[in-house]
């Protein structure tokens, strides 16, 4: 079977309206896909719109202050808490909070120096043992000075007895037990 010209240019033409049917399918299939990607695309760009970034910023910029202040913070309590622990020194400050409190030291007993942690603080602790002897007023004033003078001291017990009552006259004695601490670290 021979075909003939009219033949091969029908059967060209039809292979040719398959082909541009084939191909208008497929340009309309993409023009399908690509508007319903522009209304997605639309609809994500209008969600990513309504988010308010500011105050996220504001926010952390918050946080970074707070963290930035907590850190100056911690250096300045574990600063504040390295105090070398010299005895001399703080047998001196005793007697001079006690002159000024006008009460007179009587004991003063340091055991050895141990390790204790503060609030999970590594420390060193010096507990001090001290017997004054005044009046009332003043040993109060003292024990509240103790606690003013030595800034890592903690007072832990204080016991107040009556002594050399006379009529005119109250004394008293204190037993004051405190530690003073320092930082025990880097």
């Amino acid at each position: 079977m021979k075909i003939s010209k009219i033949g091969y240019v029908i059967l060209a033409a039809g292979v040719m309206g398959i082909a541009f049917a084939s191909l208008g399918m497929t340009h309309s299939q993409q023009s399908t896909e690509i508007n319903q990607l522009d209304k997605e695309r639309s609809l994500a760009q209008m969600k990513l719109d309504r988010i308010q970034l500011d105050p996220l910023y504001t926010k952390l910029n918050n946080l970074l202050a707070a963290a930035k202040e907590t850190q100056r913070l911690t250096v300045e309590t574990t600063n504040s808490l390295i105090t070398p622990l010299d005895s001399i020194t703080f047998t001196d400050l005793l007697f001079r909070t006690a002159e000024n409190a006008n009460v007179v030291l009587e004991e003063i007993d340091s055991p050895n120096i141990s390790g204790e942690p503060l609030a999970g603080v590594p420390c060193d602790v010096l507990p001090l043992s001290i017997t004054a002897s005044g009046q009332m007023p003043d040993l109060v004033q003292y024990v509240q000075d103790l606690g003013d003078t030595f800034n890592t001291g903690m007072v832990r017990e204080v016991n107040l007895l009556a002594d050399n009552t006379t009529a005119e006259n109250v004394h008293y004695k204190a037993a004051i037990r405190m530690n003073v601490y320092t930082y025990r670290g880097k």
